[in-house]
């Protein structure tokens, strides 16, 4: 317990009392630092209601007999990009769109990111069967914001997710997958590159059996077979697409200057990547900044 202190009344002094010399303050220290001057310019944080504002649409995902409406934000939906900022632009509180052509349960997990920015993927906790559906809602979560145009590191995002899920699998996508991705994808979709380059690289690996498939799926479309002939052209000996690796460059972000692929071998960590494009001093088009790389 703190006892309480005798403070001298009107003109009395207290001898132990100690004067004390008023100290003016250096200039520098009439200053803020450098740290509270960039907490002081920082943009305010938007609470929870203010980004979610106050208007709504509803979307009524999928057919009879698997229909459900979702409730979603226009806030949430606008910053996905794509279809749904202009869906967002065009269309006043309240309205109702009907996607017929969507899964509800993928949709869920499209509503989940707009709420979370959490992006499916699989866990290497999972058990076989969960890490096969997980690694399904994956591609079709990808092809759902391919279909729609959303930001692009929304997709990158995804398909780091997808390459990761493969290796946690131990599998390449099969036949009847990679079938599936170009029925339902554009031909510059790099989930078909994708595909491609697993074909090209199963084709180079020592365990490969001729069984026809290959073979079967070239020969029954031709739009993968110009990306199955790409990616063969392109291979190098045992890039393994499921792999992302930077070679050493000290400005990857993943390995950070770790070891961690020591004896193993893959393709460029953008290679599946979709950028926009920036103007150069010389004239040049190339690649924006990745998330995967350090700004230099």
């Amino acid at each position: 317990m703190v006892q309480p202190q005798h403070r001298p009344w009107g003109n009395e002094t207290s001898r132990d009392e100690t004067p004390v010399t008023p100290v003016t303050p250096s200039p520098s220290s009439q200053f803020p630092s450098s740290s509270q001057m960039v907490i002081a310019y920082e943009q305010p944080k938007l609470t929870l209601s203010q980004r979610l504002g106050y208007e709504v649409l509803t979307l009524v995902i999928g057919k009879e007999p698997r229909v459900e409406p979702f409730t979603v934000h226009k806030n949430m939906l606008r910053d996905l990009g794509g279809t749904f900022t202009q869906m967002c632009a065009e269309s006043t509180n309240g309205t109702k769109f009907n996607l017929k052509h969507e899964d509800p349960e993928v949709f869920k997990l499209l509503i989940d990111y707009a709420y979370t920015d959490e992006i499916p993927h699989v866990s290497v906790w999972s058990n076989v069967n969960d890490k096969a559906a997980q690694l399904r809602n994956l591609i079709q979560f990808y092809a759902l914001a391919d279909k729609f145009s959303l930001n692009l590191e929304l997709r990158n995002k995804t398909m780091d997710n997808i390459q990761d899920g493969f290796y946690i699998v131990g599998k390449l996508p099969e036949g009847p997958l990679v079938h599936t991705v170009y029925e339902h994808s554009d031909a510059d979709s790099k989930l078909r590159k994708f595909c491609a380059a697993t074909m090209a690289y199963h084709l180079h690996d020592e365990s490969y059996v001729q069984d026809g498939v290959i073979p079967a799926l070239i020969g029954s479309n031709g739009e993968l077979m110009v990306d199955f002939l790409e990616a063969v052209r392109a291979y190098r000996h045992r890039q393994d697409p499921r792999i992302r690796h930077c070679k050493g460059n000290p400005l990857c972000v993943e390995c950070d200057g770790s070891n961690h692929l020591e004896g193993k071998d893959g393709v460029y960590p953008c290679q599946f990547h979709i950028h926009d494009k920036v103007k150069t001093e010389d004239g040049e088009f190339v690649d924006g900044p990745c998330y995967l790389w350090k700004r230099g």
